[in-house]
């Protein structure tokens, strides 16, 4: 070593250190080791603990969340469970497969699957002959048909010819689109004669699991993935498949030409993997399901952010105690160098402790305030859960009634009228006065279908299921409104082509539609105008796009109310004139129909309400 200060330097030992400043120079030497080994310690002992309840917690988690999505699945399929079996007991079924080669039977019994699909909500309905060829189906008419196809390769089809129930994950064979088969034999004089099968389409709950932006994927008993929240992850394989299991899988063409690539994942524990960059915590739950098993993936990143975290807060907490405990032994040793200023000394450790008291006191009621405020979030949310619900009820019976008062309104008009007309011996008039009635009748039962679907999840499948044309519904609704509108002194003026367009909405829906807006037109004019006059138009432009609009010749819409005025229970009605749900109704139905609502002010004055369908939404063929 070089430098004045080396040992053994002429200056050192002329001058040379006092014993007990080596003495104090070893003990911080020793006190900075002994603080950065705590630290550590207590640092790795944190994270440990922090990460292993962090994982405990999230283990839990996953198993809750794995019930639940099991659930949803075995529900998905369970649902579907007696079709096969209702069918294989149908006489007609086994009267095809007796008679194979009957047009007319072939054509009765893909008429009757086609129908019965369509109210099950399932994929595919169709018979097999014991041979394998699909005799009918419910899909008979499209391009995709199975009619024709031969699926004895299938083992739904095999474990149900043999008497008894199939069942089996795969990509259709002829529509490429993968579902769940369910299948049931069909005897006749106690022979097997032929099977019927229901094909499941699961992708809706996989859907359901994307939106969630869960991490969900199940796999088969090759350890293939068969349904995954991650399209990519879907038909990939968790190891590597041997030529048995791809020899299998080929002859039975389950996931058709796919060619199953391993997934990029690596396994580091039993439950714990990673993949794309991040490490998970696997939750594996077997499903009966065609021995399929359900994983949830959970992502450990944040866990060990957080215990990091913790980790590094008690290691700076270690480091303060042991600058604490330096301060405090620097403080003493100067208490005893200098006696004088003892008392000042103990003063200032006395306030330095009644500071750390007060802090400590002051941070505990924090966490009591922290905590009660937690528990007060969860009963307020929990509130406003069951408001909600409340609410969603209130507005579904606002609805009813709401809907239901124009009708009843027009049932007591025929009513008297028919009283009147019986009593002038006027029967012809009076049981077309009957027809009416019975007209409006039908009409409120469908009504309140509509309305159901109005308020329930599912009312974008109920809504736009069907077609109708403009110019019938109009013909219907004018035959309630006539009264109505000689009473406003109003004009409804039709532009139509003669041969008005197909709208995506059910009849029901599209008078409905119809009645709330010519309703809310007459109420829109002011019974002072010198023009009263109601345009309801519709029509096709040349890219394929249908419209239907109510023009009114009122005073129009103020503009800081056009977008609020189809928000549930808005009306600019007086109190008591209106409950506001007319155009949410409509809007709701336009909507679920695939089609878009606009309002605005005509140049000319009043307003307009328009609906649009893009030709994507556009109908073909006969109105429903």
């Amino acid at each position: 070593m070089r430098g004045p200060c080396r040992p053994g330097h002429p200056v050192l030992r002329r001058f040379p250190m006092p014993s007990s400043f080596r003495f104090r120079l070893r003990g911080t030497r020793w006190l900075a080791a002994a603080a950065i080994c705590c630290a550590s310690l207590v640092a790795a002992v944190v994270y440990h603990v922090v990460y292993a309840h962090g994982l405990d917690t999230l283990t839990q988690l996953g198993r809750h969340r794995a019930e639940l999505f099991s659930a949803g699945l075995k529900s998905s399929i369970a649902r579907y469970d007696y079709l096969p079996t209702l069918l294989a007991l149908n006489p007609e079924v086994a009267r095809l497969l007796r008679e194979p080669h009957d047009p007319a039977q072939v054509d009765r019994l893909n008429r009757y699957l086609a129908r019965i699909n369509a109210e099950a909500q399932s994929s595919a309905l169709y018979v097999i002959a014991a041979n394998g060829t699909t005799l009918a189906a419910s899909n008979w008419n499209q391009p995709s048909s199975y009619v024709g196809s031969n699926y004895a390769f299938r083992p739904y089809f095999r474990d149900a010819l043999a008497g008894g129930t199939g069942h089996f994950y795969a990509v259709g064979a002829t529509t490429r689109e993968p579902g769940y088969f369910l299948a049931k034999p069909v005897r006749d004089a106690g022979r097997l004669v032929g099977v019927v099968a229901v094909k499941i389409d699961l992708a809706a709950l996989e859907r359901t699991w994307r939106q969630s932006a869960e991490k969900v994927m199940v796999s088969d008993d090759n350890g293939i993935i068969a349904l995954a929240a991650d399209p990519a992850w879907k038909f990939a394989a968790l190891d590597e498949l041997d030529a048995r299991q791809r020899a299998r899988l080929t002859s039975t063409r389950q996931y058709y030409t796919s060619p199953l690539p391993r997934l990029s994942v690596v396994w580091h524990d039993d439950d714990q993997l990673a993949l794309d960059g991040h490490r998970y915590l696997v939750n594996t739950t077997p499903l009966p399901i065609l021995d399929w098993r359900m994983r949830i993936l959970l992502d450990l990143q944040p866990l060990k952010t957080t215990a990091g975290l913790a980790g590094l807060a008690s290691a700076l907490a270690c480091w303060v105690v042991m600058l604490l405990v330096l301060y405090a032994r620097q403080r003493t040793r100067r208490l005893r160098e200098r006696l004088a200023a003892r008392d000042a000394l103990e003063r200032t450790v006395a306030e330095r402790t009644a500071e750390l008291a007060e802090a400590n006191a002051q941070l505990t009621r924090e966490i009591a305030e922290r905590r009660d405020t937690e528990a007060r979030l969860r009963v307020t949310q929990h509130d406003l859960v069951q408001t909600s619900r409340l609410a969603a009820l209130g507005q579904m019976a606002a609805g009813l009634a709401h809907e239901l008062n124009q009708p009843l309104a027009a049932l007591a008009t025929y009513a008297g009228n028919t009283r009147q007309l019986l009593a002038r011996g006027q029967r012809d008039l009076a049981e077309d006065n009957l027809d009416q009635i019975a007209a409006l009748v039908e009409r409120m039962a469908r009504l309140t279908s509509q309305l159901k679907l109005y308020a329930s999840r599912r009312r974008a499948e109920g809504s736009g299921a069907g077609t109708a044309r403009p110019d019938q519904a109009l013909d219907h609704v004018r035959h309630w409104m006539d009264a109505r509108f000689a009473r406003a002194g109003a004009t409804l003026i039709t532009a139509m082509p003669p041969h008005a367009p197909l709208l995506p909405l059910e009849p029901a829906a599209l008078e409905q539609v119809l009645q709330n807006l010519l309703a809310n037109a007459l109420d829109a004019m002011p019974p002072d105008a010198l023009r009263r006059e109601v345009r309801v138009s519709a029509g096709e432009d040349d890219s394929g796009r249908r419209w239907l609009e109510v023009r009114d010749s009122g005073t129009g819409i103020a503009s800081e109310l056009i977008d609020r005025i189809t928000e549930p229970f808005f009306s600019t009605k007086p109190l008591g004139q209106g409950l506001g749900l007319g155009l949410a109704i409509v809007r709701g139905l336009i909507e679920d129909s695939g089609g878009r609502l606009g309002i605005a002010n005509a140049d000319d004055g009043g307003a307009s309400i328009m609906a649009v369908w893009p030709p994507s939404a556009a109908p073909t063929g006969e109105p429903a």
